[in-house]
């Protein structure tokens, strides 16, 4: 029986981009949708002219908008369901929404007035629809954040709170490009290959303290419920990198930051159980991926709450993994 979501929509703007390094269609009857479209996903138009990096297969992305006369709802309260690995379905007040990875498709039928809030809007609905097909098609999601020195990122691999985009800020002031804010995609065929989404980092709002700059950006509310301080990046961002290694990352703030190479089974072990929400759809196959980056090295970086003292280990893994063949 075929969802009556996925009845086929009058639409007049359609773009295909390399999100991720797929090809992906986007379809909308909405001026304000194709305009945020572009926005968002825009940039990936530069990887066409680069062979072998984008996958020929694809997905298709459709957002369909209707007057809703209902009262606008300031703070929509989203919820993401995985009715099973294939199938993602979102709801909001005013909406809803499929991801269908047999298909390779995804559909929403919203308000204009969600679409007018973009951050809600992008982060509800946009991306949550995109990426859940991409994750079936050889982009699976790894919870790290990600920069990158020379041909090599580091992956910045641990719980929730454990500071992965401070540290990832904090590099990329002190020279590092940055490749992802959590999470980052991992590709395995036909070549191996991490993929980061966005050029921009979510930090928690006392890690201003660290950052003079950011005193006067205020939080901004995210659909999850988070307030984070939201950092655009104009420049030293990369969209994926051809080599990774990756560290385990812990907090102990009574400490001094601390680094000790680990094996990578032992990495691969740790990284791979007690998947959090989302991420443990992978579970069956992330360990490859885990694997193929932790052999070109792992290591355990203890961090205290001073981002900028775990800077020269940094330094350190970088220079061991430019040295690797």
């Amino acid at each position: 029986m075929v969802d009556p979501l996925f009845q086929e929509p009058a639409a007049s703007h359609v773009v295909r981009l390399p999100v991720l390094g797929v090809t992906t269609t986007f379809v909308t009857d909405s001026p304000a949708v194709f305009d945020t479209i572009l926005d968002v996903y825009g940039g990936w138009a530069d990887l066409d002219a680069r062979s072998g990096v984008v996958a020929p297969s694809g997905a298709t992305v459709k957002i369909m908008v209707h007057d809703d006369p209902g009262t606008p709802d300031a703070e929509p309260a989203f919820g993401h369901r995985v009715v099973d690995p294939t199938l993602l379905r979102v709801a909001w007040n005013g909406g809803t929404g499929v991801a269908d990875a047999r298909r390779l498709e995804s559909i929403a039928h919203l308000s204009a007035d969600l679409v007018e809030r973009k951050t809600e809007f992008v982060e509800g609905v946009l991306e949550p629809l995109t990426l859940f097909l991409l994750g079936a098609l050889d982009r699976e999601p790894l919870h790290a954040a990600a920069v990158v020195r020379g041909d090599s990122a580091i992956l910045l691999a641990g719980p929730s709170g454990t500071g992965k985009s401070t540290l990832a800020y904090a590099a990329w002031r002190h020279g590092f490009s940055l490749l992802a804010d959590e999470p980052v995609y991992v590709q395995l065929r036909p070549d191996f290959r991490v993929w980061g989404r966005r050029s921009r980092v979510h930090l928690v709002p006392d890690s201003t303290v660290h950052f003079p700059e950011l005193r006067d950006h205020p939080p901004t509310r995210l659909p999850s419920g988070k307030s984070k301080v939201v950092v655009e990046l104009r420049d030293r961002v990369r969209r994926y990198a051809d080599h990774a290694g990756i560290c385990l990352l812990r907090r102990r703030d009574e400490t001094r930051p601390a680094l000790e190479r680990i094996a990578p089974e032992r990495a691969v072990a740790e990284l791979s159980t007690d998947l959090e929400p989302g991420f443990d759809l992978f579970a069956g196959t992330i360990r490859e991926r885990l694997a193929r980056i932790a052999q070109r090295g792992a290591w355990r970086l203890t961090l205290n709450s001073w981002p900028d003292q775990a800077l020269p280990f940094l330094d350190q893994v970088a220079t061991e993994l430019e040295s690797v063949p």
